[in-house]
């Protein structure tokens, strides 16, 4: 019998599922097969031209069978834009016709090109991003090779097990097909993470070793929310997991259907349940989940994986679409938010040392006012269309919001002129995500309508901490008295000149976390929509003075003690356990 062996990897979509395992074998082609100078380059071309219009066609054949709202789709149209560029399309006939080239030779060489001009950046959002590059040359090469690219066999439900998964591998699964994925790479943002997610399938990626341990037909766990794989469990083990995954599905399936009730403690306190998203099609999850808003949509998003900025009457028609489709509760639309992460790749963004310190956000806004402009029209003309409001991102400075507030005026104007209708009294409000407007948040709040707190960024800047480097992931800490005092400070700077305040960051997702804020008083939490029923479940099983002790007696510790939350662990166990059994059996069993 198989020895056990566990595999940690980075949680990318919770649950527990048990199965049995189907190895994705590697599809990358040996380009020394297709070495060397052909005699008629013309051939090859032509053959280059068929493949283009292949793979076109599978994509527009994939993109038919898929839902709209899948995270896969935005990356097909990626692929199908690249495709009809005419430039990238004549670099590879080049490339062929002087290089005398097979038609396999010519395309691997131009796509990798292109990775190599993006991948000095250090750029943690693109190194992501050229898995698909990489995924559009498989699927070019596959398709002048007349190759198979079914991964799935059989009618069993099986957990897929691959080094990486691309959107046109994991474009056709289903919940009915595919358990859970396990990857070598990968991270939460990866293409794989957003999928499992969406398919509510549990997913640890990033494990490095998966492919090595496992193989066709080994039983494995995977547990998403603990980011552990276990390869041949012995039988204690398989009936331990077993049991909890029981105990997962009927907790998971008690938060669902309670999920369309208010979030309101027991005594009476009402906080309001948005969703933070980043594509158009998440306004179904949202409603589902029992959303009451979008307390934050990623715009940038539009922005990226394209060859050229979207006009104004492109984002005006989304964002349109959005507000529509979630009026009349409130749809919070960020202004893009590049540079650190993510960029464009038709920007001129020069290479920065720190590039989450650097030239991003708002500041790129403020040079680009060209860009950010075209944005502002399009968000105010949505305006009219449903509660829209603006909100301006990585704000560290007084003088960065009046010039952006002026910029708005000036476009409210314009449009006034033009006689395009919009909602003169749209509400402009601020990330806080760095210490300086914290600290100053009196001031701020002065100037804006409301205040929306972005607790990764504010953790990491107040900390000086990495929050993805792994060797000092331990001093990332939301419990740490320094960032507990900031946010109260925002928070009650905020109800002083009597606007509302939110919270974005992953704190606003996490149930226990989420108590201490609403014990601060936030007003309204904003989470991924597959985190909403837990919150609300756990906003509804406790009163509000309770919740206001705990955190009061959280402000007042001196150190970082609550840095593994054992005290917060302690004060919820003891205090709070009676009332919240289901709650606390899901984040603490074991």
């Amino acid at each position: 019998m198989p020895r056990e062996k566990k595999l940690s990897g980075i949680p990318a979509s919770p649950g527990i599922t048990i199965g049995k395992a189907t190895i994705v074998k590697s599809t990358h082609t040996n380009m020394e097969d297709f070495a060397g100078r052909v005699e008629n380059p013309e051939i090859e071309v032509k053959r280059f031209e068929d493949a283009v219009e292949g793979v076109k066609n599978r994509i527009t054949t994939i993109k038919e069978s898929m839902d709209s709202s899948s995270p896969a789709f935005s990356v097909f149209d990626f692929y199908q834009e690249l495709l009809e560029d005419n430039s990238i399309i004549n670099i590879c006939k080049d490339k062929i016709k002087e290089g005398k080239t097979k038609a396999e030779a010519g395309i691997h060489a131009t796509i990798t090109d292109i990775i190599k001009n993006y991948s000095q950046s250090d750029d943690r959002f693109f190194l992501e991003r050229m898995q698909d590059l990489k995924d559009l040359t498989r699927l070019l090469i596959a398709e002048l090779q007349n190759e198979d690219l079914d991964i799935i066999g059989g009618d069993e439900p099986q957990i897929i097990v691959a080094k990486n998964l691309a959107p046109s591998q994991t474009a056709l699964f289903t919940r009915d097909k595919v358990l859970g994925f396990v990857t070598d790479a990968g991270g939460k943002t990866s293409h794989t993470a957003i999928m499992a997610k969406s398919l509510g399938i549990p997913a640890v990626v990033g494990t490095r070793t998966a492919t090595l341990f496992i193989k066709d037909g080994d039983t494995v766990i995977i547990d998403g929310k603990e980011g552990l794989v276990i390869v041949n469990p012995s039988p204690p083990v398989l009936r331990k997991y077993k049991s909890k995954k029981k105990r997962y599905d009927k907790i998971t399936k008690d938060l669902i259907e309670q999920s369309k009730l208010p979030a309101v403690t027991k005594d009476g306190y009402k906080v309001t349940l948005s969703c933070n998203i980043e594509l158009a099609r998440e306004v179904k999850q949202v409603k589902e989940c029992g959303g009451e808003g979008i307390g934050l949509y990623r715009t940038e998003f539009l922005f990226l994986n394209r060859t050229d900025v979207p006009s104004e009457d492109e984002q005006f028609e989304i964002y349109k679409m959005v507000v529509e489709e979630m009026n009349p509760h409130p749809t919070v639309i960020r202004t893009i938010d590049l540079g650190g992460d993510k960029f464009m790749f038709y920007a001129d963004t020069p290479k920065e040392l720190n590039p989450f310190l650097g030239w991003r956000a708002i500041r790129f806004c403020l040079e680009r006012t060209d860009i950010f402009k075209a944005q502002l029209r399009a968000i105010l003309r949505a305006s009219a269309f449903g509660d829209a409001k603006v909100m301006f991102p990585l704000v560290s400075d007084i003088h960065e919001l009046r010039r952006a507030k002026m910029i708005v005026k000036e476009v409210k104007d314009e449009l006034k002129k033009r006689r395009i209708k919009f909602n003169r009294e749209i509400e402009v409000g601020i990330m806080v995500e760095v210490p300086s407007t914290a600290v100053l948040a009196h001031l701020f709040a002065k100037e804006v309508d409301f205040f929306s707190i972005g607790t990764n960024d504010l953790i990491q800047y107040t900390l000086a901490v990495d929050r993805v480097n792994e060797r000092i992931s331990y001093l990332y800490d939301p419990y740490h008295p320094a960032v507990l005092n900031l946010i109260h400070r925002v928070i009650d700077s905020a109800h002083k000149n009597r606007i509302w305040v939110g919270v974005c960051g992953e704190m606003a997702g996490d149930p226990i976390s989420t108590l201490l804020l609403v014990g601060m008083g936030v007003d309204e939490l904003s989470a991924s929509p597959t985190n909403i029923p837990a919150v609300k479940y756990a906003i509804r099983s406790v009163e509000f003075s309770e919740l206001r002790e705990i955190a009061l007696k959280a402000l007042k510790m001196a150190t970082a003690i609550l840095a593994n939350r054992s005290l917060l662990s302690i004060y919820y166990l003891k205090a709070l356990a009676v009332k919240t059994p289901i709650l606390l059996s899901v984040f603490y069993s074991q």
